[in-house]
């Protein structure tokens, strides 16, 4: 059993319908996005997901979740995924670094991507963020998409965030 922040992960009620709202979504279109106030519990209905997945999963040494945000997020999930379970699985690069260099999951030399998990999605549609967002979706074409934002617009021009983040005809 997978732990989060040391303690069993168990969601709440109103975390569990939507974490089913978008088990639903996955089934249906191999994508989610999960739009919900700050601490509201996106990270543990992520790793809800995650654990769902990898449970069902042939080989589950080999299920590989690549987690996009903010460094201060990273460095955030990062702690509160921190046993052997998450360890095997989870592989993290940040949006300054797709900034610097969008073909920057090369260098994790992973064969495959099961999960593709978009944390602060709003701050993922600046060019050159989007560019190497767009690199990997595009390299791993079989990977889910979750798409996780307290804020469904960005800023500039007040585009909605979900709209690019998922595929237009799904």
């Amino acid at each position: 059993m997978a732990k989060v922040g040391g303690k069993e992960l168990v969601l709440t009620s109103d975390q569990q319908i939507i974490f089913n709202e978008a088990k639903t979504s996955i089934s249906k279109y191999k994508q989610a996005a999960i739009h919900l106030y700050p601490g509201g519990g996106k990270s543990y209905i992520l790793a809800k997901l995650i654990q769902d997945a990898k449970d069902n999963y042939s080989d589950t040494s080999k299920f590989n979740v690549l987690y996009i945000s903010k460094p201060g997020s990273c460095s955030r999930v990062q702690s509160l995924y921190n046993d052997t379970y998450w360890e095997e699985c989870m592989n993290y690069i940040t949006f300054n670094q797709l900034q610097r260099n969008e073909k920057e999951v090369d260098l994790l030399k992973l064969d495959d991507i099961h999960i593709i998990a978009i944390d602060e999605a709003h701050s993922s549609l600046a060019p050159k963020t989007y560019l190497g967002i767009e690199y990997i979706i595009k390299k791993y074409p079989n990977a889910i998409i979750i798409a996780m934002s307290a804020n469904d617009k960005r800023y500039d021009a007040r585009r909605w965030i979900f709209d690019y983040l998922t595929n237009k005809n799904a």
